[in-house]
């Protein structure tokens, strides 16, 4: 072998050396990156696990709140024109009764004695109609303290 040749070959040699050195080098350094960058990693899928759980349950409590105030919206309907039905009913069909037998009392104030009888049977007969109003806005009422129950 010629001193070219064995020249030639100890440069090839030491540049191949050389060369898987910093292979290896370079290895090591990108294991230690990848070990670096891996208990991160780790670290946020379980957040991520975690997060996606979380929302899962959020999103659970909030369609039970939202059945609850769908539920509590209806439940105000019915009570606001259960309200109406009542204020109507106590602005129409009660006071035109008493409105009735405050006039019947104003009459029978100006009016001879002997004429109070049929007086007392038309007060009677409105005191009546007040009463069943009156009965039948409190059942109303406690049908609906009754549902609500």
């Amino acid at each position: 072998m010629s001193l070219r040749t064995l020249t030639a070959y100890v440069v090839i040699s030491g540049g191949c050396w050389a060369f898987v050195l910093m292979i290896e080098a370079s290895d090591n350094h990108n294991d230690r990156l990848i070990r670096h960058l891996q208990s991160p990693s780790e670290k946020i899928q379980r957040q991520n696990e975690q997060l996606k759980v979380h929302q899962d349950d959020l999103t659970e409590a909030n369609d039970r709140l939202s059945f609850i105030i769908n539920e509590k919206t209806r439940n105000l309907k019915e009570r606001d024109l259960l309200l109406m039905k009542y204020a109507f009913t106590n602005a129409h069909k009660v006071r035109a009764p008493l409105a009735r037998i405050l006039g019947l009392l104003m009459i029978a104030m100006h009016s001879p004695k002997e004429d109070l009888t049929w007086f007392v049977g038309q007060i009677e007969r409105e005191a009546g109609e007040i009463d069943f109003l009156l009965k039948e806005i409190s059942k109303d009422l406690n049908e609906v303290d009754t549902e609500d129950a």
